[in-house]
């Protein structure tokens, strides 16, 4: 399967036309990682965004008594957009929880390929914009929960289901 064509079938690309999939698709390098990989490590400069395409990504924060899991991420689900779009550190940690296939956007590429075309910058804002809203939305939920209950709260899944488990 080309990567337009798995970046099609991705919902955080659902509203890109043909045309704007395949500058996506430009921009994009297929990378394949065994369990355990640690894909980002908190306080790092750099900038790509990821799309699991495949597996399972843990995010995590490390805290004064370990690592905690914030989400467990799944196919179809971004993360790194945030360094994408303000250009700071990355905020927590990403470790593949099994063999995990990642999309990885090229921020050189695709801030390029943004500028050429404004319409296609909207769409990719737009679709970092979603999924920071869902993270928004997700995080917000276990504060509640946190606060209601006094201790951690258990980590979502990627369905948002809770899994109870934290790293």
């Amino acid at each position: 399967m080309t990567s337009q064509t798995l970046l099609g079938r991705l919902e955080p690309f659902a509203h890109l036309t043909e045309s704007q999939l395949g500058l996506l698709a430009s921009a994009v390098e297929k990378r394949d990682l065994p369990a355990g990989t640690m894909i980002l490590k908190e306080g790092d400069s750099t900038e790509e965004a990821f799309v699991v395409a495949g597996g399972r990504v843990r995010i995590q924060r490390q805290t004064p008594y370990g690592a905690y899991a914030l989400a467990v991420l799944g196919a179809g689900e971004l993360f790194g957009e945030t360094a994408f779009v303000d250009r700071h550190g990355r905020s927590g940690d990403a470790v593949a929880e099994s063999a995990t296939e990642l999309l990885v956007l090229r921020p050189a590429a695709l801030g390029i390929l943004m500028e050429k075309d404004q319409r296609f910058a909207i769409a990719m804002y737009w679709a970092f914009w979603k999924s920071l809203a869902r993270k928004l939305r997700r995080t917000n939920d276990l504060l509640a929960q946190f606060l209601s209950q006094g201790g951690p709260a258990p980590v979502p899944s990627s369905s948002g289901t809770s899994s109870g488990k934290t790293a």
